[in-house]
């Protein structure tokens, strides 16, 4: 009877030892194969997966809203579209020069990008929408960590920047102040992406006479205009990294500006449509002779 109610306590202690050595670490523990910590990735890889479908499911919505306003989808991908096209440049700056009375003398075209240093506002008009740099402290390494960057530690901003790229285009024109003034104007309803970048205007030597011994009206200005066209490259990141885009937890896009600004986006220029044996002289008028 003695040795049950010693044996009592001994079975209690060893159940304590075995709950506290084997049982709780394998449930509670810290272990990378506990219970606790299984269920702790299970859970993560679950929430992933719903954010996955979610992301899914609003991607066959945004494709729906744009199938539901085919027309301004198409004036947006017109106006800053994902390709460079020289022909539509040059032959809608040349259309808005005969409109508005302006000669131009000469034009040089040029293959430009957004560099990291540049302020895409300003040089092509375009508000960069990245997150904002914010360093947070790594409580698990006790260093700080950036959230802005890709998996290979690349600044999101410089690749969004990277990707932005422009024609630019440097004229000479002569004309009136006034035609000047409305060609510069006019620029602006070309209906694509272009942004102003430099302007002189002045007077040459002599300015009374031309070269054909004619007299120059008085008002005959010489202008220098830099302007660039803007286009954006296709993004080529993997599907898993486009995945955690902004713009895929929203289920519809927002037309509002683009429809506010239609007029715009429309343009007064027409389209350029290249032959088997190229474009006519886009310097000269139609029936001149060359």
């Amino acid at each position: 009877m003695k040795l049950k109610i010693l044996l009592m306590p001994f079975s209690v202690v060893l159940s304590l030892m075995l709950i506290i050595g084997y049982i709780y670490p394998s449930w509670f523990g810290e272990d990378v194969g506990s219970i606790k910590n299984i269920k702790s990735e299970i859970k993560k890889e679950s929430d992933e997966l719903s954010a996955v479908k979610m992301k899914k499911s609003n991607i066959d919505k945004l494709s729906q809203s744009l199938r539901n306003n085919p027309e301004l989808e198409s004036l947006i991908n017109k106006y800053y579209p994902t390709y460079r096209n020289d022909e539509d440049v040059v032959n809608n700056i040349n259309n808005i020069a005969f409109t508005e009375g302006v000669f131009l003398t000469d034009m040089s075209i040029d293959y430009k990008k957004i560099e990291s240093s540049d302020n895409p506002n300003l040089v092509m008009a375009i508000p960069l929408q990245v997150d904002s740099v914010v360093d947070t402290a790594d409580s698990s390494t006790g260093g700080v960590v950036a959230p802005n960057v890709d998996e290979n530690g690349n600044s999101l901003e410089d690749l969004a920047k990277s990707r932005i790229k422009f024609i630019e285009a440097d004229l000479e024109m002569n004309g009136s102040y006034e035609q000047i003034k409305r060609f510069l104007s006019a620029l602006n309803k070309a209906g694509l992406l272009n942004n102003i970048q430099s302007f002189k205007l002045y007077k040459k030597e002599n300015p009374s006479v031309t070269n054909n011994g004619e007299e120059k009206p008085l008002d005959f200005l010489t202008a220098d205009v830099i302007v660039g066209f803007g286009y954006l490259i296709s993004s080529n990141k993997q599907i898993d990294s486009l995945l955690r885009a902004d713009l895929f937890s929203k289920n519809s896009f927002n037309f509002y500006d683009a429809d506010s600004k239609k007029s715009i986006l429309i343009g007064n220029y027409k389209r350029s449509e290249v032959g088997e044996v190229g474009i006519s002289n886009p310097f000269l008028k139609e029936g001149a002779v060359q």
